[in-house]
């Protein structure tokens, strides 16, 4: 009997807590709503999509609520990030949308001059090397629209390969960057979900690393376009301290590229930063 009780109290809070999940949905939308509106203004303005001021502002506006509700801040900002990810995304859309109207009539325009060539182009500027199917995962369009649309910039592409086949750059892209790139991305980037095959960027094995489970996407450390290793924060009242987890050991010259792209995180949030990392990782 006392079994059976049990059950059946966590089943009700697990409904308890469902209803909750949906309460906050449905805020998201409401939030997403809002972003669109504010994109619309901004372009009234004259104003760039992105404020950076603005986006710091609303971190720790983020921070002290979570804070104030006996939460982690750090939770707050994790959260408040992905928001702000999300309406920038929506307000791009939007964007794109209203650049594409004419009659009133929607139409698939897929030359480098249209509004839906200048949309790829930008998205293989973010995701390159890519394919087809890559657009299609990212942008919703059917396949077949995807691979028309992508003939339709040929052109402008040329052909790499990669250790998942060949894959498509644009050409101004091709020239290697002088030194490696290294980048802190946040929880849920935008860039982790630009492929089909998300191997491009990690393998199965580490992946589970990166996303382990409940839809997370865990803050990744990112070096010429592949993920090396994960990294979490916490702040304190006087320094944000980085701890990186790599999926390997670090060469020098990594670890001090890391650092400074640490410490330029923590210029935007206006504090110290100071990163470290396992005793696994070389030094």
């Amino acid at each position: 009997m006392g079994d059976n009780d049990a059950r059946a109290r966590l089943d009700q809070f697990r409904g308890e807590l469902g209803a909750i999940d949906r309460e906050i949905l449905a805020l998201v939308a409401k939030r997403q709503a809002k972003a669109i509106e504010i994109g619309q203004t901004k372009r009234e303005l004259g104003l760039p999509t992105r404020d950076f001021r603005q986006e710091k502002d609303v971190v720790q506006r983020a921070r002290k609520a979570a804070g104030d509700q006996g939460l982690p801040e750090s939770l707050g900002e994790e959260l408040v990030l992905a928001f702000i990810r999300a309406s920038l995304t929506v307000q791009e859309q939007d964007l794109i949308a209203k650049e594409g109207e004419g009659s009133g009539r929607r139409a698939l325009v897929i030359g480098g001059a249209g509004h839906m060539g200048k949309w790829f182009v930008r998205y293989l500027r973010a995701h390159a090397p890519a394919e087809p199917g890559d657009l299609a995962t990212w942008s919703g369009i059917a396949p077949a629209e995807a691979r028309r649309a992508w003939r339709g910039i040929d052109d402008r592409l040329v052909e790499v390969a990669t250790d998942r086949g060949p894959r498509w750059t644009l050409r101004p892209a091709i020239s290697p960057p002088p030194s490696e790139v290294v980048r802190l991305l946040p929880a849920f980037d935008e860039y982790l979900l630009g492929w089909k095959d998300r191997q491009l960027i990690a393998s199965a094995s580490r992946w589970k690393t990166i996303q382990r489970g409940g839809g997370w996407l865990h803050p990744v450390v990112l070096v010429d376009g592949r993920a090396m290793g994960t990294w979490s924060s916490e702040r304190t009242t006087d320094r944000l301290h980085v701890d990186v987890s790599p999926f390997e050991p670090l060469r020098p010259m990594l670890r001090r590229r890391i650092d400074e792209d640490a410490r330029d995180i923590g210029r935007f949030l206006t504090i110290e930063a100071r990163t470290t990392y396992p005793k696994r990782s070389a030094r």
